[in-house]
């Protein structure tokens, strides 16, 4: 018959026990002082020197790798700068003088005399003022007689009576006198009404007073309502101005 196998507690305990036994040994065995840095001894040592070595000396430099260097990766364009020349832009040249052509001399002034025509300025005229021998009138062309005219809508209607009109005295020469009018069917005024004065009120009443007696012709229309037959226009009375008298009796001595 075969001996039964160890446990899986058989084991974990073996390995347990064997685990605690060295760090028995590790603590019990171990140097327990301090510990001191050891001291070494001078002792000569042997360089290579000279030109021929100068890259293989470069490599002991610790900032070699460290720092920027001359000797690095990117020392020629860190730390190697470029001597640049000084060399300023003065420019001369000896003078270089033109030949003067004696014969040319004046050519272009004698081409322009021989070219253009120099005449002496003509004097300045005076202005003569030209002589008119037509006869001027001394008297204004005006109207002769005052004029009543009709506008609006009283141009269809025709004036059944009469309008006398005078002349007016005064030293100014006057407006018209526009009157405004509202004519009903039968022709007769309804309304007078002064728009513009003449400059005279002795002439603007006289206006309103022909108004009132005019007597229009009657309205065509045959409606019967009164409100249709009414028509609004103007009575201009244009006046004739008669200048006073300036002549003053002689006195006797």
């Amino acid at each position: 018959m075969e001996p039964p196998g160890w446990s899986h507690v058989r084991w974990w305990s073996i390995l347990a026990l064997v685990f605690t036994v060295q760090l028995a040994l590790i603590f019990w065995l171990g140097a327990r002082g301090p510990v001191y840095a050891g001291r070494t001894a001078v002792v000569p040592t042997l360089r290579i020197a000279g030109p021929a070595f100068e890259e293989v000396l470069a490599l002991n430099d610790p900032t070699l790798f460290a720092l920027p260097h001359k000797q690095g990766f990117a020392g020629p364009a860190w730390l190697t700068l470029p001597h640049f020349e000084a060399d300023p832009f003065v420019w001369s040249e000896p003078p270089r003088w033109l030949n003067l052509p004696l014969e040319q001399l004046g050519a272009v002034f004698r081409n322009y005399i021989a070219t253009n025509q120099f005449n002496p300025p003509e004097a300045p005229s005076r202005f003569q003022p030209a002589f008119d021998s037509r006869m001027i009138s001394t008297s204004l062309d005006l109207a002769q007689q005052s004029k009543l005219r009709l506008t609006g809508g009283l141009i269809t209607r025709s004036l059944v009576t009469p309008v006398v009109l005078t002349s007016w005295t005064n030293s100014e020469i006057l407006t018209n006198s526009v009157i405004q009018v509202l004519v009903g069917g039968d022709g007769r005024p309804v309304s007078v009404t002064l728009l513009s004065g003449s400059g005279s009120k002795e002439a603007d009443q006289e206006a309103l007073q022909q108004a009132v007696r005019a007597r229009l012709s009657p309205a065509v229309s045959t409606s019967r309502k009164s409100g249709d037959n009414l028509v609004w226009g103007q009575m201009i009375f244009e006046w004739h101005t008669v200048p006073p008298s300036t002549n003053t009796p002689a006195t006797s001595l």
